[in-house]
């Protein structure tokens, strides 16, 4: 008894250093998975934003707003239509018109020239120059193939803006949030199958709280900070009010996972506490019952009275 005592005894600290190493392993691997998702949450949202602020019904508007900030088109129509419409007249077989000046190469016909008043003419320039920047990015405004804007000036920041609201970021975009979402999945799996319980939708809440935590910081810092540049400059006003629309949808997106992300990690506990509660007397009734038969089974004797 003594020499199994004492070999119990040389076991139990290895066994409890083992218990220890995969107890904190278990802990690592967990926390590495959290982290993952974090990160993940916080690409996904921007991935997603990206891809909502460059859909062709959203970027276009914006792009037609930074095309009429950037070309003077207006002055370019007050001085240069009336001539473009008495062509249209003398050559009325000509199919396509340009703007001169105008530095995006869309075209306009002879007809639309002679029946379109000078408003609806500029929308029509404006709707044809944005579809150009959308499918063809900066290179649409570059007709010559040798313009250089310095990116430090207000015309390059213009154009940088412009140049990724394009059908390429919204598909680049989408492969993004795709590889995102999936990381995602994958490290919430792993966590759930880690953690105890329903400890694992605490954690995951919490990890999507972070992200999305972090992103909107970010992005209100971004917003924050457009609103600094510039005075009363009607092209700074212009950039501002286009950075700053841009800029809303980042924040509405990681706002609305923020709260869901809080909800999951605040109700998980709860439904916790929910399923034990309910849980709780089907367990007594179940511990209870097969205490009950063998005591009735050794107090029966053979012979006795029912």
């Amino acid at each position: 008894m003594t020499m199994d005592s004492s070999r119990r005894r040389r076991q139990e600290p290895a066994q409890e250093r083992q218990r220890f190493e995969r107890d904190h392993s278990a802990a690592g691997r967990e926390s590495a998975l959290l982290f993952v998702a974090a990160l993940a949450v916080f690409v996904l949202v921007a991935a997603v934003s990206v891809r909502q602020a460059t859909a062709p019904g959203s970027a276009i508007g914006v792009i037609e707003d930074g095309v009429a900030a950037t070309t003077e088109v207006d002055l370019l129509l007050a001085q240069q239509l009336p001539a473009l419409r008495e062509q249209a007249r003398k050559h009325p077989g000509e199919e396509a018109y340009a703007l001169p000046g105008y530095p995006v190469e869309v075209f306009l016909t002879g007809e639309e020239l002679l029946k379109l008043d000078q408003a609806a003419v500029r929308e029509l320039l404006l709707r044809r120059s944005a579809h150009a920047v959308y499918d063809q990015g900066l290179k649409a405004f570059d007709r010559t193939g040798n313009q250089q804007v310095s990116f430090l000036s207000l015309q390059g920041q213009m154009d940088l803006v412009l140049g990724n609201l394009t059908s390429t970021r919204h598909s680049q975009a989408g492969v993004i949030a795709l590889v995102a979402g999936l990381v995602f999945a994958g490290a919430a799996v792993g966590v759930l199958l880690l953690a105890e319980g329903h400890s694992g939708f605490r954690k995951l809440g919490l990890a999507v709280v972070a992200g999305t935590g972090f992103g909107l910081m970010l992005s209100g810092l971004a917003w924050f900070g457009a609103g600094l540049f510039g005075g009363n400059d009607p092209f700074v006003t212009d950039l501002r009010d286009i950075v700053r629309s841009l800029l809303g949808v980042p924040i509405r997106d990681y706002l609305v996972v923020l709260v869901a992300g809080l909800l999951a990690s605040g109700l998980s506990p709860l439904a916790g506490m929910l399923v034990r509660l309910t849980g709780s007397p089907a367990d007594t009734d179940a511990t209870s019952e097969p205490a009950d038969e063998p005591a009735s089974v050794e107090d029966w004797e053979p012979g006795a009275p029912a």
